[in-house]
Formats: C-alpha cells, sequence, structure tokens
C-alpha cells in the first residue's frame, strides 16, 4: 500500500510540474488574445466615433457657419488674428461700432456653432475618437472657422470656455502649417536640384 502511495507521488511531482506550466501558458495565451481584442474593438469604436463626428462637422457645423455669414457681420473683420504655435494674438484694426456688438449678441447662429465645435472638439482631445480621422477629414475647414471666429473665443476662452475647441485648434493648425513648410522644402529642394552643379571655371594655369 506505502509503495503504491509513493508511486502515485512520483507520477504527480512529475505530472504536476508541466501541467501547471501548460495551464500558464494558456491562460497568458487567453489574456494576450483579450487584450488584443479589446484594442481592435476601441480602435473600431474610435474609428466610427470619428466618422460620426465627421458627419456632425458636415451636417451641423458647416451650415450654421454659412448661416453665421448670411447675416452679414462686420465686426470679425475688425481683429488682425496672429496664429502663434501655442496660442494666439489679436488686435483691433478699426473701432469695433456698439450697434455691431448687438447684432453679433442678437445673432441666432453664434452661440449654437460654437457650442458644436466644441461639442465636436471634445470627442477628438479626449480620445474617443480617432483625431487623426477627424484631421484627415475636416482639419482645414475647422481651422479655417475657428481663425475667423477668434475674436469672440478669445473673450470667452479668458474664462475658461471652449478650451477643448482651442486645443484641437492649435494642435490641426500647427500641423497644417508644418504640412506648408515641408511642402515649400521639397518645392525649393526640387528647384535646386533642377539647377545642376552649374559651370565651373577654374582659374588660369590650373588644370581641370
Amino acid at each position: 500500500m506505502e509503495l503504491t502511495k509513493d508511486i502515485l507521488e512520483i507520477i504527480y511531482y512529475l505530472t504536476a510540474g508541466p501541467l501547471l506550466v501548460y495551464i500558464a501558458i494558456r491562460g497568458l495565451k487567453q489574456i494576450k488574445v483579450a487584450k488584443q481584442n479589446s484594442r481592435t474593438n476601441n480602435k473600431r469604436e474610435a474609428f466610427k466615433s470619428a466618422a460620426e463626428q465627421c458627419c456632425v462637422f458636415g451636417e451641423k457645423i458647416i451650415p450654421l457657419e454659412g448661416n453665421l455669414r448670411d447675416e452679414k457681420h462686420s465686426f470679425f473683420d475688425k481683429f488682425n488674428v496672429k496664429i502663434k504655435e501655442k496660442g494666439f494674438e489679436i488686435k483691433p484694426n478699426g473701432d469695433v461700432l456698439e450697434d455691431e456688438i448687438d447684432k453679433l449678441n442678437n445673432s441666432k447662429y453664434i452661440t449654437d456653432l460654437l457650442n458644436s465645435l466644441e461639442g465636436f472638439a471634445v470627442y477628438f482631445i479626449s480620445g474617443v475618437a480617432a483625431e487623426k480621422i477627424g484631421y484627415i477629414t475636416t482639419g482645414r475647414s475647422y481651422c479655417e472657422i475657428v481663425k475667423r471666429l477668434m475674436p469672440v473665443i478669445a473673450l470667452s476662452f479668458k474664462n475658461g470656455h471652449y478650451k477643448n475647441l482651442m486645443l484641437l485648434f492649435i494642435e490641426w493648425n500647427n500641423r497644417l502649417e508644418k504640412e506648408k513648410l515641408e511642402f515649400k522644402k521639397r518645392e525649393i529642394e526640387k528647384k535646386l536640384n533642377n539647377k545642376g552643379e552649374g559651370l565651373k571655371i577654374n582659374p588660369i594655369g590650373v588644370k581641370k
């Protein structure tokens, strides 16, 4: 009986080790697969959210901006806006009349437009939506709209409003500027290459 017990214990110790290793490896593989599935699902949802927000931009924000333009506010033309790498600078280039301010305050679209832009930006700044997809699809138009509205945004931004709107604008505007500079660089390099090395003229008495 004791001999049988000893044999069973030996068999257990011989088989338990490899079995536990197998279980551990299998568990690690399952965890890895679960993480990969989670990343894939998160990426899919981010792309989906980006597509939805791009639709919002086209179906809501663009029409609102068009309606605001139709109201013909001269207020926006009274400022020079200079965009910097981490902010902006606004200087008046004329006197802003009180009736121009009143007209803007009574606009049917300005508040809705700004709030829609802020809501749009939240998705990309938070990472819920794929930021690169949003940039490729709407980046240039977004920056043009925000830049035009900057005189109004600047006043609200100082009071703590539209932070996500500004963060996204600075990020995308810097990227646009970088792309412009890289394009100019390629054009200059192309022209330089086309010029060749030019004619080599050696001094008299110096062999080529």
